[in-house]
């Protein structure tokens, strides 16, 4: 485990439409000490073959059997070095300031083990631009 080191986990089965939006959403955090991992449950073709970023925080771990979700988060957890998790869908985005504002919170108190926040809707978002 790295001292202030978040582990952003996506997992994924068949994103390919959706992927390279939640990846972006996890490279333009405004905290920067983060890691990506990305974990491909089987996805058909392989997640791979979509991704069109190149970043060296991204990290991409493929597994051919089919899991359910609890399982595939739980070996993309093994894989992770980051201090803090963050798990995001592979159809989500991330706000720029949610992990800094999540790691502020937990800092807070050294009682408190979990952080979660609300969700947007991209219409709702869109709609106040």
């Amino acid at each position: 485990m790295l001292k202030n080191l978040t582990s952003i986990i996506i997992n994924t089965r068949n994103g390919h439409r959706t992927i390279n939006s939640a990846i972006r959403s996890a490279l333009a955090q405004d905290y920067d000490l983060t890691e990506i991992i990305i974990y491909d449950n089987a996805s058909e073709p392989p997640i791979s073959e979509v991704i069109l970023i190149k970043d060296i925080k991204l990290k991409i771990i493929r597994c051919t059997e089919s899991l359910n979700l609890g399982e595939a988060r739980n070996r993309a957890l093994g894989e992770s070095s980051g201090e803090y998790v963050v798990f995001l869908d592979d159809d989500d985005i991330m706000l720029p300031n949610k992990i800094e504002l999540c790691i502020n919170a937990l800092k807070v108190d050294n009682k408190i083990g979990m952080v979660y926040s609300n969700a947007v809707s991209y219409t709702h978002l869109r709609a106040h631009e």
